[in-house]
């Protein structure tokens, strides 16, 4: 079997790993895809040469960019839409923050013999988020893929939608 690495501009995560392995694998020639994030690299393994326009049409059809060279990840972003979010969610935990120390909930009452409601909630917090996250995990993950692969257009607001109402869902 021949394989071949292509350097792919674009992935940020799992979903985006799972979108170019399906998009890549139903192509006729294309044997098998593996996709790698963190080196931004696709390699294909075939027996007969598949059709290198259709596959570097495909990956722009996800919403990627082939380079022919090895991807370098700057330190900083250059996407000022990555810091905007990163503001926003900064003064959400500080307003949270405040909040929270001013209704008294983050007064944990750890000398006393009973706990406080803060320290409850923490703990299920923890509990909450450490098995939800390994048992919907994975089902989190496919929506998202499913998402970003009907309605690449969307912004980051509205990709965001169905992980708000999931996990109201899930808090209710």
């Amino acid at each position: 079997m021949t394989t071949k690495t292509l350097h792919v501009q674009g992935m940020h995560c799992n979903a985006c790993k799972l979108l170019l392995e399906k998009s890549l694998s139903s192509l006729e020639g294309v044997d098998s895809v593996q996709a790698n994030v963190s080196k931004g690299t696709v390699t294909l393994g075939y027996e007969t040469t598949p059709n290198f326009d259709a596959i570097n049409q495909t990956i722009k059809d996800c919403g990627y960019e082939i380079s022919e060279a090895k991807i370098v990840r700057p330190w900083l972003s250059k996407n000022i839409d990555d810091y905007k979010v990163m503001i926003l969610s900064l003064l959400g935990f500080v307003f949270l923050y405040f909040i929270l120390s001013v209704t008294g909930i983050l007064s944990f009452n750890l000398s006393g013999s009973t706990p406080s409601l803060g320290l409850v909630a923490l703990i299920g917090l923890t509990a909450g988020f450490s098995t939800c996250m390994a048992i919907v995990g994975g089902l989190v993950m496919a929506i998202s893929a499913k998402q970003n692969e009907k309605h690449q257009d969307l912004s980051f607001a509205q990709k965001i939608v169905p992980h708000l109402w999931f996990n109201t869902g899930r808090v209710v």
